[in-house]
């Protein structure tokens, strides 16, 4: 399947049997993998993969997002207009002329997603889980009792020089979480409604409507309230789930 001329990007870096259950068999688009790791890229080859080797492999994989940014100025670098999609993204309908004048409607796009507002109370054990918390106190809407950042699981650019810029702003802010998407919400510098009719791809939600966010203490549907916000903005026309 080839969508239309634009180039469809992967990254993998950390633990391969942390995503094998993720990644195709085979190659569903016309994409390629950037990989840190020789090991993984190896495996990508052998599943046929078109792989850019990017340098040893990164273990701590969750501390390592700031990677996606790179995978993003080199691809577009490379091919000007690009789909990035990570592994769990998973395709629900044919791709036609459609999805593709909706998706080129916008320069750059990046759907969002939210988290409970309790989320900001929680205490970890671990540097990571604190970190998080308290990059959640700095960025990201308020919608009534959730937490709204964009979701950098489905990312579109046409020659938009974005990724170059939201890694300057995650370097410039010492942004060592959820990089790329708490960039993103600071690079957009908006209103959540401003967010949705300028960043927010028609083609896929950041969770589907029925996620059931659990995380100690918390269970919560948390995505129907943004779901019902999007709705009253732009008509979705939905072609990928983010799993």
């Amino acid at each position: 399947m080839d969508i239309s001329n634009i180039k469809v990007i992967r990254a993998l870096w950390g633990n391969f049997e942390h995503y094998q259950n993720e990644i195709p068999k085979q190659p569903i688009y016309n994409e390629v993998v950037y990989v840190w790791g020789i090991e993984n890229a190896d495996k990508l080859k052998e599943l046929g993969y078109e792989v850019v080797f990017m340098g040893d492999g990164v273990h701590k994989s969750k501390h390592s997002f700031y990677l996606k940014l790179e995978c993003l100025i080199r691809a577009e670098n490379e091919f000007k207009e690009i789909l990035f999609i990570d592994w769990d993204v998973k395709q629900c309908k044919e791709l036609d002329d459609i999805f593709y004048k909706e998706l080129r409607e916008l320069k750059f796009s990046m759907p969002t997603y939210s988290y409970p507002i309790e989320f900001l109370n929680l205490k970890f054990e671990h540097d990571w889980g604190n970190n998080i918390v308290n990059d959640f106190k700095k960025y990201g809407w308020r919608l009534d009792n959730f937490i709204v950042i964009p979701n950098a699981g489905f990312i579109y650019s046409n020659d938009s020089n974005i990724p170059h810029q939201l890694y300057k702003i995650s370097k410039e802010n010492n942004i060592n979480t959820l990089t790329e998407e708490f960039s993103m919400w600071k690079f957009a510098n908006c209103s959540l409604k401003d967010y949705i009719l300028r960043y927010e791809p028609k083609c896929i939600y950041g969770r589907p409507i029925d996620n059931n966010f659990k995380l100690e203490t918390i269970e919560k549907k948390s995505e129907i309230d943004l779901h019902n916000f999007i709705n009253g903005l732009i008509d979705k026309n939905i072609y990928f789930v983010h799993e």
